[in-house]
């Protein structure tokens, strides 16, 4: 029986217009980044959405994630929420 492996996730870490056009920083979990061309992201991508690469025969393919971008999101909501109880004046002095 063949095992799976567990999916691996990018993260959309931001867009750069270059002189070759539009391209893609993306995050790997090892905090390696990897550019690519933005054309090869899924449709309505935005700054933060998780993508599941996605092996493919002819290359990898990218994939929304949307449950790992939402409990990603509540997590790090969760996370400030945290900080900002723990200081008296409610927020974050940055």
């Amino acid at each position: 029986m063949k095992e799976h492996a567990a999916p691996e996730y990018w993260v959309l870490d931001g867009l750069e217009d270059t002189p070759q056009g539009t391209k893609a920083r993306l995050e790997r979990a090892d905090g390696e980044l990897v550019i690519l061309p933005a054309s090869v992201l899924p449709t309505h991508t935005r700054e933060g959405d998780v993508l599941e690469v996605i092996p493919g025969p002819d290359g990898d393919v990218l994939r929304p994630a949307r449950q790992e971008t939402t409990r990603r999101r509540e997590a790090a909501q969760e996370r400030l929420n945290a900080l900002n109880t723990a200081d008296p004046a409610g927020e974050i002095d940055l």
